[in-house]
């Protein structure tokens, strides 16, 4: 410690506003990395947000005292509490997405209000509602009504109105079902309005849905045409494994519409219902040719007492008889939408056998087998021979591609988007700390406690040494004997040797020598740090030699 505070109090100016600099600057990268691992992880609550509903909920967060960050038209809060506080605000029936109900009309008086506004916030009221009721219904993410009618007017008949609304889905789009069931709803809440006159769009793909009856045919064809293709994708998965298969599956549909009446009697079945019998007789007298006179009309008279007279008697009988036959009475509707003809291509892969050398040979599959699958296809799709249906199977060679297919993306079931993000960003933090600390922090803390040697400043130390020192330094000295050593372990002087080095036991005393104690990697012997400082920095141990035999000859007498 003494030895740091030396060498902190030996540092000039400039050293040390570097050496704070560089302090400083790993203490704030250290201190942001912290502060990024410990800082709550923010979600999205609510996005896409309206100014009035996205008030309220800041409203409501800012009464819970909930930490809450706005971008935009969206809202974050801590992901450790976003679901609570999801069901918390739902609870009070935050956001609000739908519109105004006939809460509008409370806020309506009877002064300054005029039947035009009266009516104007009547029908928004009413669109409100129904905004609401649509709502309701599962899947449904957003719904606008608009209404249209006629104003209303003693003089003129009642006229038909018109509605159109938008619905958007949280997946998928409007089916025709739910496309039928706003049309009924939005039809029986508005007069004079008939199903057919609402129109519904899908806000996602901005298409017209229909609930009509094409579109009911159309909407079940699809679903019948899936059916189909997912039973024989399952067979063939179960035999040839999965993406070993082709399955193509084409189904037509009539178009036109067609209704049959048909009335069968039966002649063997008659059945007397009723029967009418009617019998007429008739007589006819006549007389002779005699004239008529007043005798004629006495009771005794010629008249009753004819002579030659004619009669005639005539007799009739008819008779009706009602029978009916049974009969059946049969009538046959065929609309758009039925299946006239089914065509189905299945394509499926051959085998592969590897042989002994490694290679890899493809085989078609058999006659028979190929005949099995298009019977267990016939029968998946409903085939009729006499509806004309075709289902045709081949086996034929899939090409598989050479190279690797496409890396597969980042899985992590237990790790959010966010989080990775998170998790990068502090990695990214990390490395540049590690780099400020190595490469920048590291070399000048080196630099700084590893002071500069002394320069000669004095002119004893400009001067030359003797010619006889210098000669003795520089001449080559005799090595010992290998036998000759001293008390201490150490090889003794040689008998030609007349001069020595200065003592070097004080070199352990000086800072510079204190100072690389401190570093791991310099050597621990001192000889071996003598040695390394000496071909580190000879300029200035060649100058420090200098001094000492400068000194060592002032002192001789």
């Amino acid at each position: 410690m003494e030895n740091l505070t030396t060498a902190w109090q030996g540092q000039d100016k400039r050293r040390l506003a570097i050496l704070a600099g560089a302090t400083l600057l790993a203490f704030l990268a250290v201190f942001f990395l912290t502060r990024m691992a410990t800082a709550p992880r923010m979600e999205l609550l609510f996005a896409r947000l309206e100014s009035a509903t996205a008030s309220e909920v800041v409203s409501s967060l800012d009464a819970r005292g909930v930490a809450y960050d706005i971008r935009g038209d969206s809202i974050y809060v801590d992901g450790a509490t976003r679901d609570a506080l999801r069901m918390q605000l739902a609870g009070e029936g935050l956001p609000r997405m739908d519109g105004a109900g006939y809460e509008v009309l409370d806020g309506l008086s009877g002064f300054g209000t005029t039947s035009q506004m009266f009516d104007a916030a009547y029908w928004r009221a009413r669109e409100g509602e129904l905004t609401r009721t649509i709502l309701a219904s599962p899947g449904v993410k957003l719904a606008r009504v608009h209404l249209a009618t006629a104003e209303s007017s003693p003089f003129a008949r009642d006229r038909s109105a018109t509605a159109s609304v938008t619905v958007q889905m949280t997946s998928g789009a409007v089916g025709s079902s739910l496309a039928r069931a706003v049309q009924s709803l939005i039809a029986g809440a508005v007069r004079n309005l008939v199903p057919e006159d609402v129109t519904v769009i899908d806000a996602n793909s901005g298409r017209v849905v229909g609930g009509g009856a094409q579109d009911t045919k159309e909407e079940a064809r699809v679903t019948r045409v899936a059916e189909m293709r997912a039973a024989v994708e399952n067979l063939l998965a179960a035999r040839v494994g999965a993406d070993r298969f082709v399955v193509e599956l084409a189904v037509e549909t009539r178009k036109d519409m067609e209704r049959i009446t048909e009335r069968v009697l039966d002649p063997d079945s008659r059945v007397v219902l009723s029967t009418d019998t009617e019998e007429r007789s008739a007589s006819d007298r006549g007389g002779s040719g005699a004239g008529v006179t007043v005798a004629s009309n006495l009771p005794e008279g010629d008249a009753a007492f004819g002579g030659d007279g004619t009669e005639s008697n005539n007799a009739e009988t008819r008779e009706r008889v009602n029978y009916d036959f049974s009969a059946t009475e049969r009538q046959i509707e065929r609309g758009p939408g039925a299946i006239e003809r089914v065509t189905v291509a299945v394509m499926v892969d051959g085998q592969r056998t590897t042989a002994e050398d490694g290679t890899t040979e493809w085989v078609p599959r058999d006659a028979a087998e190929l005949e099995t699958i298009r019977e267990l296809v016939q029968a998946a799709v409903g085939y009729r021979e006499e509806r004309g249906d075709d289902v045709t199977v081949r086996s034929m060679q899939f090409e598989i591609p050479n190279g690797p297919g496409p890396a597969p993306g980042l899985s992590l079931p237990f790790v959010t988007g966010g989080q990775v993000t998170q998790m990068v960003t502090a990695g990214m933090l990390a490395a540049i700390v590690l780099g400020l600390l190595a490469f920048v922090v590291r070399p000048v803390l080196n630099s700084v406690m590893t002071p500069q040697l002394p320069s000669p400043g004095n002119d004893d130390l400009n001067r030359a040494p003797p010619s006889g020192e210098v000669n003795a330094l520089t001449a080559p000295q005799e090595l010992p004997s290998p036998g000759a050593v001293t008390s201490d372990g150490l090889p003794a002087p040689s008998a030609g040797q007349s001069h020595s080095l200065p003592d070097l036991s004080d070199l352990g005393n000086l800072s510079v020598f204190n100072a690389l104690d401190d570093v791991e990697d310099e050597p621990q012997d001192p000889v071996d740090r003598l040695r390394k400082l000496i071909s580190d920095r000879r300029e200035e141990t060649v100058e420090v030699l200098r001094g000492w035999m400068d000194e060592a000859t002032s002192e001789q007498p």
